[in-house]
């Protein structure tokens, strides 16, 4: 189990570390703030002051170069002389690898017995144009084929330039001014042209070889335009995972341009050492923190460790321990308020104990008072239990009564509907023999007018049969005027054929005459046999005209008697009907009177029905009063039980 004293040192310690975490995480930042900002200014300081270095170093050669022009042997323009000065200058100045003189064609010569032209060089054409003195990029000389720097002077006589006076710098001399920029051990400085050529670098392999603007693994690429546009300029850079500072400046003489790296490493030596003494003080502050800490916590818990140990005797059931502490903070208060309880507990357990030997007696009575009631309350259950099955047998009759009066109204409704429905069969049953009737009585008028129908026709087709008899005394006629024609015809025939030439056209007409008298009496045939076929057809008209008339004497009468059955039908239904109404009335009056007894029904059966839940909410009632009784009775059996186990337990504590 922690103590309290435990976790107030742990609290506390966590404060402390992470108030000391805080105050070291922002020491540290703001120290690396400082140390990068002066890192940062002498970063660029170095650049700046190692271009000024630098210009001061070629202003230095220039004013070197141009003393040496102005010199009355160079004006005067002698060959030999010349030379034999340059070469006392020569050897006076070790920052010189040669001197050499040109004309204005770029035609040149040297003490040291060369000669040739420079009329190709970039700086000749600057010399001519501006009469200005003139320092070249570092190149191969002509004169002594060493690396140098070109500072081309002009020569003036009487104001006209009448010359160039060129001297070779040697280049080592540059690299070790270059070489001498340095920022602390590692930290190094390069020089560049405009183009991005390097001139001098600690690697002197490089120099001329290499233009770092052109290599895309050089992190001077990405800043090409911030080196060529500004005159002064810091960056930081990631290089090999490691932090890189790279400043550069212009030279003011020369297309060129100092550029320093150093690495932030380097510098943050001072950082760490810092760093490891503010975590070795927080270490130690700690440590002194904790001790007070611990001291200060035994001190206050001791007060409560002895409240502790009586809190535990109180546990433990001992309510006589007394509270001793004389303390004027908090937890003297407390001792005093837990005295205060202490002996208001001691009180309290007496009056316990005391209600709780009142609270078993009155439990004793009331069980007994609650078992009496329960014996009367079981005797008014019995006895309303027997009322409820009496009365259940009655609604049960009165039930059954009830659906038997419901069964006769229904029946009886049932048999006044099947009466409605009978009559309006009969109804419609009249109707229908009237409409029968009358059907009957049009049928005996058709008939009437088929029978005279048939008869006309009968009498068309006898004259019919006369007039087609006469058509065929017609015929045989024909017949025989057609064979007497072709009998004549045959004679012609034979006449003219007697006759020669002359009867011929006779013969040819007798010819035609004996043909339209065959055709006349092949004609004749066909018409005898229509009209035969036509005055057998008329044979069988008249023979079925005269049995349809039969047949329709025989409907007629048929139809009659259908009339005189129709009439009788409709007289039994008009009788029926009567019947029916009077049965209509009869079954009203009864449904009546049923309706008189069924309302008598149920109004018993309601009664009935409303006695019956009185007197089951009655059982119900005295069910749940006798259960409440129960309940009681054990509630005081329980509250005796509790209030023995309270005596008992109220004996376990130790009071005064």
């Amino acid at each position: 189990m922690r103590s309290i004293r435990f976790i107030f040192i742990s609290i506390t310690i966590s404060i402390i570390t992470v108030f000391m975490v805080i105050l070291s995480y922002f020491n540290y930042q703001y120290s690396k703030s400082i140390i990068l900002d002066n890192i940062e200014n002498k970063v660029i300081d170095v650049a700046t002051l190692g271009a000024s270095e630098l210009n001061s170093w070629l202003a230095l050669r220039i004013v070197e170069v141009e003393t040496i022009a102005n010199t009355p042997i160079l004006k005067e323009n002698n060959q030999n002389n010349i030379n034999e000065y340059l070469g006392s200058q020569l050897e006076q100045l070790n920052s010189y690898s040669s001197f050499w003189v040109s004309d204005l064609n770029g035609d040149w010569y040297s003490p040291l017995g060369t000669s040739g032209s420079i009329k190709e060089r970039d700086y000749f054409p600057k010399v001519i144009s501006t009469k200005q003195t003139v320092i070249s990029n570092p190149l191969i000389g002509k004169a002594d084929g060493k690396l140098a720097i070109v500072v081309a002077v002009p020569i003036i006589r009487d104001g006209t330039m009448i010359g160039i006076l060129g001297a070779n710098v040697k280049a080592q001399e540059l690299i070790q001014q270059v070489n001498a920029i340095q920022i602390g051990e590692t930290g190094y400085a390069n020089l560049f042209q405009y183009d991005g050529t390097l001139i001098a670098h600690k690697d002197e392999s490089l120099i001329l070889n290499y233009n770092p603007f052109q290599d895309s693994t050089s992190p001077l690429q990405s800043i090409q335009n911030d080196i060529l546009n500004q005159e002064v300029g810091l960056h930081e850079m990631i290089v090999d995972g490691q932090s890189l500072y790279i400043s550069h400046a212009k030279l003011e003489l020369t297309d060129w341009v100092v550029v320093t790296h150093v690495y932030v490493s380097e510098f943050m030596g001072s950082l760490t050492a810092f760093f490891r003494t503010t975590i070795f003080s927080s270490i130690i502050l700690l440590l002194v923190a904790s001790i007070i800490v611990w001291f200060f916590t035994m001190r206050m818990t001791r007060p409560i460790k002895k409240l502790q140990n009586i809190a535990e005797l109180m546990a433990k059931g001992d309510c006589t321990a007394t509270v001793n502490i004389k303390d004027k903070t908090e937890i003297g208060n407390l001792a005093s308020s837990f005295s205060m309880m202490g002996k208001n507990f001691n009180l309290l357990l007496k009056n316990i104990y005391s209600s709780a030997s009142q609270v078993a007696a009155f439990s004793e009575e009331l069980t007994a008072t609650a078992i009496s009631t329960a014996e009367r309350a079981n005797e008014v259950s019995d006895v309303i239990n027997d009322v409820a099955e009496e009365f259940r047998v009655q609604l049960d009759s009165v039930e059954k009564m009830t659906n038997a009066v419901t069964q006769i109204s229904s029946s009886i409704s049932q048999v006044d509907d099947n009466i409605k429905d009978v009559s309006i069969s009969a109804d419609k049953t009249v109707e229908a023999a009237k409409n029968g009737n009358k059907a009957v009585s049009s049928v005996i008028y058709q008939m009437d007018q088929i029978k005279e129908v048939v008869s006309n026709a009968a009498k068309v087709i006898a004259e019919v049969g006369i007039r087609s008899q006469k058509i065929n005394e017609i015929v045989d006629t024909i017949s025989n005027i057609s064979e007497q024609t072709n009998l004549l015809s045959l004679n012609a025939s034979i006449e003219a054929a007697r006759a020669g030439e002359q009867g011929r056209g006779f013969a040819v007409v007798a010819q035609e005459v004996g043909k339209l008298a065959e055709q006349s009496n092949e004609a004749t045939k066909k018409i005898a046999l229509l009209v035969f076929e036509m005055q057998e057809s008329t044979k069988k008209a008249i023979s079925s005209i005269n049995e349809g008339t039969h047949e329709v004497t025989i409907g007629a009468n048929v139809v009659n008697d259908a009339d005189t059955a129709f009439k009788d039908i409709q007289n039994l239904i008009n009788q029926l009907l009567m019947q029916l109404q009077q049965i209509t009335k009869d079954v009203h009056s009864i449904g009546s009177e049923n309706d008189e007894l069924v309302y008598a029904v149920e109004e018993i059966n309601n009664v009935s029905k409303s006695i019956g839940p009185q007197t089951k909410i009655v059982e119900d009632a005295t069910k749940l009063q006798l259960l409440s009784i129960k309940e009681i009775e054990k509630s005081m059996h329980e509250l005796s039980k509790m209030g023995e186990k309270l005596i008992e337990e109220v004996g376990h504590f130790k009071v005064e």
